[in-house]
This record gives structure tokens, C-alpha cells and sequence, in this order.
């Protein structure tokens, strides 16, 4: 964010601009964006996936090529353009990751243990599912890169991620409780 006065960097959400003592108005903390790809494209890329999908591997590369086309397309105030520096090999390994990390369930299914030894296999899996979820989203933002400055991070927590997952696992069972759960989830 850069001040509307004097062009200075501003980090946090100050109420007065460091540099020259501008106030920051809401509309200023406000960041706008547009999205120029059109729908032939997105169901292009939509069809590659599936059959990419279907082959398993080439997946991993298909995903990274969707990510570079998206931000590519996507603008942000200022002329910001937006790039995504992930490789298709780098997502293969999440991938494998998360089918070892889910692999537990399948075996919770076809062992039929006791109810209480499956009930805590399927809460480790979830705990470390969740688990491996965040790092994924730590390192997709990471491999988001933005021509104004400097790299992107996300540091929430492990609890609060977690409990956003607990949440939207309850929420189901509601009518519209999903709905906010997610909402809030794309705020954390």
C-alpha cells in the first residue's frame, strides 16, 4: 500500500502516513482488483485439468501452468501484475504428500478396527491433514510474487487453521453455516 500524498510505503494499517502525515482514509486500505482472463479460456483450462487429472502425473504441471495463466490475468491497483513462480514437480511432491497423508483412511476402511481406534486414526488423519493443508497454502503464497514489492507471506496459525477445518466439518450439517465459516476462513 502506498500513500495517496506522497507515494510512500505504508505497512500495517496506519491511521496517519509515516512520511508526510496524510491521513488514510478507508478507501485507502481498500485494495482493488480485476480479473481480465476470459470464460473460454477458464473452461479450456478446465477441460485440461480433467483429462490431466485422468493421467494423474501431468497434473501436477497442469495446475502450476492454471496458476501462471490466473495471475497472469489478474490485475491490482496501481498496474500491480501479479506472477506465479510454482512448478509443476514442486506441486507433484504436495500431491504425494497429500495422498501418504490420506492414505490412513483407506486403511481405517479396509481393516474395520475397533470403533474407538478408528474414531482416533480419522482424528489424526484430519489433524494431519489440516496440518499439511496449511504448509500447502504457506507455500502457494510464497510462489505468488507481485511487481511492487516485496514477497508475499501467510503466517497464521496452526490452531486457528485447524479450528476454521473443525468448524467447516460441523457446519455442514447446517443450512447456510458453511457459508460463513468460509468466509471467515478466507479473512484468516
Amino acid at each position: 500500500m502506498i500513500c495517496r500524498n506522497c507515494a510512500g510505503p505504508l505497512s500495517g494499517v496506519p491511521a496517519l502516513c509515516p512520511r508526510c502525515g496524510h491521513p488514510i482514509l478507508e478507501e485507502d486500505r481498500t485494495f482493488r482488483f480485476s480479473f481480465e482472463g476470459d470464460t473460454i479460456e477458464f473452461f479450456g483450462w478446465c477441460v485440461l485439468l480433467l483429462v490431466s487429472a485422468i493421467a494423474v502425473v501431468p497434473v501436477a504441471w497442469t495446475v502450476a501452468a492454471i496458476g501462471r495463466w490466473f495471475c497472469r490475468n489478474l490485475r491490482l491497483h496501481d498496474n500491480v501484475t501479479v506472477g506465479f513462480s510454482g512448478t509443476g514437480l514442486e506441486i507433484l511432491g504436495w500431491l504425494v504428500l497429500s495422498a501418504l497423508v490420506s492414505a490412513p483412511d483407506s486403511v481405517i476402511d479396509w481393516l474395520h478396527p475397533p470403533v474407538f481406534v478408528a474414531v482416533l486414526l480419522g482424528i489424526a488423519t484430519f489433524a494431519l491433514d489440516s496440518w499439511v493443508s496449511l504448509l500447502q497454502l504457506r507455500w502457494a503464497v510464497s510462489k505468488i510474487e507481485l511487481s511492487s514489492g516485496p514477497p508475499l507471506n501467510f503466517d497464521g496459525s496452526y490452531a486457528g487453521y485447524l479450528g476454521y477445518h473443525v468448524l467447516l466439518g460441523l457446519s455442514v450439517i447446517t443450512i447456510i453455516g458453511w457459508a460463513w465459516v468460509l468466509a471467515r476462513l478466507s479473512h484468516f
